[in-house]
């Protein structure tokens, strides 16, 4: 072979070498920047993530505040519907503990308190039921006396 075919092939498998290193080399820089790309992509996703967290907690926290504010405020009127049942004032009791019922439908003590006092008012209305009748049993008693007899 001559020296200028000796050289040629050697240029040829020299440039053959080098175009398989740069297309090694493209490879592994795609590869890298495929590797880059998922890594932005899930900093991506945690930073979000992260945000959805935060803003789960803010909520469960608003949502715990208000709970615990309900809470406290049927407590309180609760306490109102007992006071104003151990006044007699039944009327009153009732709506209080339809209030409370109003926004805890099954508050135990609120069903009890509304319970008791319709039975107090029951009472009282059977007491002025059983006093109207007596009047009037006693009025037509009275006006009896005043009807002469009938003769057979």
């Amino acid at each position: 072979m001559t020296k200028t075919r000796i050289i040629i092939i050697v240029l040829v498998v020299a440039t053959a070498g080098t175009i398989l290193a740069i297309r090694q080399g493209e490879k592994s820089a795609q590869e890298r920047l495929t590797q880059l790309k998922i890594t932005e992509d899930a900093q991506r996703l945690v930073a979000e993530a992260q945000r959805a967290i935060n803003e789960a907690k803010r909520v469960e926290r608003i949502a715990r505040e208000e709970a615990e504010a309900l809470k406290a405020q049927i407590a309180t009127y609760i306490l109102e519907a007992k006071s104003l049942l151990d006044a007699g004032q039944f009327q009153q009791a009732i709506d209080a503990a339809k209030n409370v019922l109003g926004q805890d439908s099954n508050n135990a003590e609120a069903k009890v308190i509304l319970e008791t006092a319709m039975v107090k008012l029951k009472e009282i209305a059977q007491r002025h039921i059983n006093a109207l009748t007596k009047q009037e049993t006693q009025k037509m008693v009275e006006d009896s006396d005043l009807v002469p007899a009938i003769p057979k």
